[in-house]
Formats: C-alpha cells, structure tokens, sequence
C-alpha cells in the first residue's frame, strides 16, 4: 500500500492508506505510556531485590 502510493502517488491508493491508518489509530498510541514500568526499569529492579 504505502509503495503504491509512493510509486503512483494516485488519489485511490492514499485513501487505501488513509483508511488503513484510520482503521489502526487506536492502537498506534499507547494509553498507558510512561505510566507503567519500563523492561529497563524492571530489570533494575529485579536486580535490586537479588542484592
């Protein structure tokens, strides 16, 4: 889709586009981001309690 677009640069294949975003946007953004630990900040933490 996006190299059609970007090939052919037609109005059809960026609705394609348009409407594959759209249809995913709710998850592109995460809600819960920078409100839960970190896979870092986990791990440093494990490594704390082994101490």
């Amino acid at each position: 889709m996006v190299i059609n677009f970007l090939v052919t640069g037609s109005s059809r294949h960026a609705k394609i586009l348009l409407n594959k975003i759209l249809l995913f946007a709710d998850e592109i953004f995460d809600p819960n981001y920078r409100h839960r630990e970190t896979s870092l900040a986990r791990l440093n933490r494990l490594v704390e309690e082994l101490s």
